[in-house]
């Protein structure tokens, strides 16, 4: 159970908050949040591993935050403000074919 207290909260951590029509220049918590994470050598494969759980929402919750570590390392890069590791594309993407037959059925 806290585990999934836990992935609920890196949730919250990388979803971006929506404020009205902020300063372009504002920083983005969902964004560091993201870089911060996406830096720690284990993060991804501990994720990864959370996959395995028999418990639903320990895969939904994780499957959660690796959607939103792509779309925020993809919106990270678009706006070229950072010079650190991006996740790859590839890992995620298979990582998520893989297992959402799984997931789901």
């Amino acid at each position: 159970m806290q585990v999934r207290g836990a992935l609920e909260t890196l949730v919250s951590a990388l979803t971006p908050i929506n404020h009205s029509k902020g300063s372009s220049n504002e920083v983005q918590p969902d964004l560091m949040n993201t870089d911060l994470l996406s830096r720690e050598e284990e993060s991804i494969p501990l994720l990864l591993s959370l996959l395995e759980e028999d418990d639903f929402y320990v895969r939904y919750y994780t499957l959660q935050i690796l959607t939103a570590l792509l779309s925020n390392s993809r919106q990270r890069y678009k706006l070229n403000s950072f010079h650190g590791s991006l996740i790859p594309e590839v890992v995620i993407s298979s990582c998520l074919e893989r297992t959402l037959a799984d997931f789901f059925f």
